[in-house]
């Protein structure tokens, strides 16, 4: 998928449809999203995995039609290793991440995880 945000809808318990713009990169046909992993969408992605995912803008308005997929929580080496490249993507990703790190060894921000998205 070509861009650098998609719009990833989420499910409620009761199936209302949260749309969230995230970065994400593409490798070996999986898309992967690092978010914090006491997000919101963490929290309903943790009780239904499905997901809809579209190149979007910044805002989260779709540019395409919505495909259907699937997340998996990954481990932290995975994260470690996939940092790299949301640094090369995106600038912002470098500084984004330094803050996080700092505010990480303060206590004030828990840790980061990493979603693969596989598309049906």
């Amino acid at each position: 998928m070509e861009g650098k945000y998609i719009s990833m809808i989420s499910y409620k318990k009761n199936d209302e449809e949260i749309a969230t713009p995230v970065w994400f990169v593409e490798k070996d046909g999986s898309l992967y999203v690092i978010t914090e992993d006491d997000s919101y969408k963490v929290k309903r992605l943790r009780i239904n995995t499905k997901v809809k995912v579209a190149i979007s803008n910044f805002r989260g308005k779709p540019k395409e039609k919505y495909r259907e997929g699937n997340v998996r929580f990954l481990s932290n080496v995975e994260l470690d290793n996939m940092k790299n490249m949301f640094r090369k993507k995106y600038f912002w990703y470098r500084i984004i991440d330094y803050i996080w790190k700092r505010a990480e060894r303060k206590g004030k921000r828990k840790g980061d995880i990493l979603l693969e998205i596989k598309l049906n």
